[in-house]
């Protein structure tokens, strides 16, 4: 089964990709700014409000006040099957050679 390229049929194709490639050209240019505000809108919501939520648990600090929080103590923890510790010491080269 053999096909012949006849005019029509390559100026179908050639029309079909120029149509694509203006329809592709014409939807980024009109939507992505529209999906840009979109996103951007919602990240500043997120961080607003995780602005927000993170001062407003204590009123009673004024502005500026510096507040450290301690967590519990050194929490030493031991697990045996870490391995063991084996302790080295370094070797330079001149000492090597005497």
């Amino acid at each position: 089964m053999t096909f012949e390229a006849s005019l029509v049929s390559f100026l179908r194709t050639a029309l079909i990709i120029v149509v694509v490639y203006y329809g592709i050209k014409f939807i980024i240019r009109y939507l992505s700014p529209l999906l840009l505000k979109w996103f951007i809108r919602k990240q500043q919501n997120k961080y607003s409000q995780y602005g927000s939520s993170d001062n407003s648990f204590d009123k009673s600090r004024k502005e500026g006040e510096v507040h450290i929080k301690k967590t519990a103590a050194n929490r030493h923890h031991t697990d045996n099957q870490l391995g063991d510790y084996v302790d080295y010491e370094e070797i330079n080269e001149k000492d090597k050679d005497s």
